[in-house]
């Protein structure tokens, strides 16, 4: 199978300002050499931030992350400097919760939360 193996994320004009912006508002470890400023999800995922990219703004794939629950993501998210998109939304039920929401580098990313158990 080809499963996704590395992630390259737009960082903008300072990237590690994008870097310290993830480790706080999702908790990611960040790890800033001087040249490159890289990320580890904590669940297998990892990758850099590159200055020469452009954000995906409103075309294109949308990253979805596993946010557990999306409204304390949110506050997390809006207090380190983020921009909410779209607000928690049912996608349908059984499916679980939506929302997107913008760095400061300008991509926009997806949050999803697994539904909860009746």
């Amino acid at each position: 199978m080809a499963a996704i193996t590395w992630i390259e994320l737009p960082g903008g004009a300072d990237c590690s300002a994008t870097g310290r912006f993830y480790g706080d508002a999702l908790g990611w470890t960040i790890t800033d050499d001087g040249d490159t400023v890289w990320f580890d999800d904590g669940a297998g995922h990892a990758g850099a931030f590159r200055g020469d990219l452009r954000p995906a703004i409103d075309a294109g794939p949308i990253l979805y992350l596993d946010a557990g629950e999306i409204e304390a993501v949110l506050v997390r998210i809006a207090a380190a400097g983020g921009e909410v998109v779209t607000p928690r939304t049912e996608i349908a039920p059984g499916v679980g919760h939506r929302a997107t929401f913008r760095d400061p580098a300008g991509s926009l990313l997806g949050l999803w939360e697994r539904p909860r158990a009746a």
